[in-house]
């Protein structure tokens, strides 16, 4: 008999501890649910009840899926955002004159001033040449001289800023001499703007500009001439005209006709005034 009473009371302290960690696990269950959910979290079981904190946790508010985190501040959105600036454009080559532009951009070709070049150029570039060069220079676009070329100097446009040029100079479009630039040949071109000195002739299409500092030893042909107070010129000048002009309708007349005319007209004003008297 005290074997049974034994057997059941260990049967029923066993039965206890199982219900203890039932209940246990049941209220771990409760706790970590109500801390999901809710946001609320319980503080240790005080002789089996549990207490919540005194402050639970408050959730917040889910955010809108349609706005996204990473958007800006409402002042930031209405206030209007600066327009992007342009992106620069690429800065159009320099023309050495001024009365014309260049052709389209190329590429440069630069001759140092303590550099002696002796031979001819031809180049489909412009081209600077500051120091010396004995030969013909040849370019299809613009020419740049502040050196000495001891040869003959062809391109689109030709521009002397301190240079010397000892041989023609060709341009297809404008020839421009600075004060100090100095040339001992002739000059061809569309257009020529000169304040320096020249020794020899100038067939200009268009027109010639001399400045005050101008000097020109030679004859120059073209259709306009503009001369400014202090240019000199030393030789013939030749307005050309766009019409063809017929010298014999001008200076061609018969000198003796024209006094044979003039005795007939003396004679009959003598004969009026003898005819008013007899009367």
């Amino acid at each position: 008999m005290a074997n049974n009473k034994n057997k059941k009371t260990l049967e029923f302290g066993m039965n206890a501890q199982n219900d203890e960690k039932k209940n246990s696990a049941k209220n771990n269950f409760t706790t970590a649910l109500k801390e999901i959910i809710y946001g609320e979290k319980e503080a240790p079981l005080a002789d089996g009840v549990p207490t919540k904190e005194a402050e639970p946790v408050k959730k917040q508010p889910a955010t809108p899926q349609t706005a996204s985190k990473y958007a800006p501040p409402a002042s930031a959105k209405s206030a209007a955002a600066p327009a992007p600036a342009p992106a620069p454009s690429p800065a159009p080559s320099t023309p050495l004159h001024k009365s014309y532009q260049s052709l389209e951009p190329t590429e440069q070709t630069f001759i140092t001033k303590d550099t002696i070049i002796e031979g001819s150029i031809i180049t489909k570039s412009d081209i600077k040449i500051s120091g010396c060069m004995k030969g013909n220079l040849t370019s299809d676009h613009d020419i740049y001289i502040n050196g000495q070329v001891d040869g003959d100097v062809k391109g689109n446009a030709v521009t002397l800023n301190n240079g010397v040029v000892k041989g023609n100079i060709s341009s297809e479009t404008f020839i421009n001499l600075n004060e100090k630039a100095i040339v001992i040949g002739d000059l061809s071109g569309d257009t020529v703007d000169s304040d320096g000195k020249v020794k020899g002739n100038l067939r200009i299409t268009s027109s010639v500009a001399l400045k005050s500092n101008a000097i020109v030893h030679g004859n120059i042909t073209s259709k306009n001439i503009n001369m400014q107070d202090g240019s000199v010129i030393k030789g013939s000048l030749e307005i050309i005209c766009d019409e063809a002009i017929d010298e014999d309708d001008f200076f061609s007349f018969d000198i003796e006709a024209a006094v044979a005319s003039k005795e007939q007209s003396t004679e009959k004003s003598s004969a009026k005034a003898d005819s008013a008297e007899a009367k």
